[in-house]
């Protein structure tokens, strides 16, 4: 009788739960849960986008919307082959442009910089956040290449060690217990509520701008560049960023491992005959307060073995008037960022092609 008791409560507790976890759902959707917010965008199968994907995405501290072209490269469709000059750039989420619509992604600013100055160029935008410079080597080989394109501009930012190895394109690499978590963060409104509660107390989330328009770049706090380098050192201390350990064993197995990848992605390119650029975009701390760069120790020498010219748009940050970034909620550049790197991107681009491969 002991035992049958025992079961009794437990089913009683269980069932009681999950009234509770209903009712509260139920309430939940009344107010208008769950609106997609934490919905994750899977790259494509050539690691881009969706193609013709049109979204405003709100996971971060400022919504943006993204639209790609039928090929699944942020921005307009393709030119046909052969009608302009190609000029592709592939990165992470620096270069596809996180938390900023399309026309103010550092490939656009690029774009309008090169047609205001009365060049055939076509600038595609081949970023996608997360991943590395493998992840590069697969967009570039199933996406790029079959492109012939003129030039490539290739990213660096400071994660990129870090991330050598941790992401693929596919879906299929998710555990079950990830697709269950993401399904119940989309579909279920109890999942995106406590979600919600969760990240707004985040550091991420804290002070970003509800306005729309350029508003939406005005984030409490954003001009005092010591306190958010400060702040920037305490958040991505150790391995992941380089910047306050990259001395370590880890981080120097890592940078080993990029130094790797970043070989093969210059020899692939070579083998196809098509130029590269390496840009180095430096982290919030290098801009504002000088901290160490000694990853270009190990990267540079890769560039000069493989004869690719590189742009460290260092000096280009550090003059620029105002704030370029979402500091102090986060460290991606702004549209202002975005133009100061599109224009320094475009310049350099010149000197590689040459005006007169590029006038009609």
């Amino acid at each position: 009788m002991a035992t049958l008791s025992t079961s009794r409560k437990l089913t009683f507790s269980l069932v009681t739960c999950l009234g509770i976890v209903l009712l509260a759902e139920l309430a939940l959707r009344l107010t208008g849960l769950p609106a997609g917010t934490f919905r994750m965008v899977e790259p494509g199968t050539a690691g881009l986008w969706p193609p013709n994907f049109n979204e405003v995405l709100t996971l971060g501290p400022v919504p943006y919307r993204v639209v790609a072209n039928a090929d699944g490269f942020r921005g307009p469709p393709l030119l046909p082959q052969g009608e302009a000059l190609r000029v592709v750039c592939i990165g992470d989420s620096m270069t596809e442009g996180f938390y900023v619509d399309n026309p103010y992604t550092y490939p656009a600013w690029m774009q309008r910089t090169l047609d205001d100055r009365g060049l055939n160029v076509e600038v595609i935008n081949a970023g996608r956040g997360g991943g590395s410079i493998d992840r590069f080597i697969g967009i570039f080989e199933q996406a790029v290449r079959p492109l012939k394109p003129d030039l490539i501009v290739v990213s660096w930012v400071n994660n990129d060690p870090w991330e050598v190895g941790r992401s693929g394109f596919q879906p299929a690499t998710s555990t079950s217990s990830d697709s269950l978590v993401r399904f119940l963060l989309v579909h279920s409104a109890l999942g995106e509520g406590l979600m919600r509660m969760a990240l707004h107390r985040h550091e991420h989330y804290q002070g970003a701008a509800t306005a729309d328009g350029d508003q939406r770049y005005r984030i409490d706090g954003w001009d005092d560049t010591a306190a958010n380098s400060a702040h920037f050192l305490s958040r991505f201390k150790g391995a992941r960023l380089l910047l306050v350990d990259d001395h370590n064993e880890e981080m120097q197995a890592k940078m080993k491992a990029y130094a790797t990848e970043l070989e093969r992605f210059f020899s692939l390119a070579t083998a196809a005959g098509i130029p590269v650029l390496y840009l180095v975009i430096p982290s919030y701390p290098e801009v504002h307060i000088n901290a160490p760069r000694t990853y270009l120790e190990t990267t540079l020498p890769v560039a000069e073995r493989w004869n690719v010219p590189v742009l460290d748009v260092l000096p280009q940050l550090r003059a620029a008037e105002g704030p370029i970034t979402l500091a102090p909620v986060d460290y991606h550049l702004n549209p202002a960022g975005n133009r100061v790197l599109g224009e320094a991107v475009a310049e350099r681009v010149m000197a590689l092609v040459g005006t007169a491969k590029t006038t009609e």
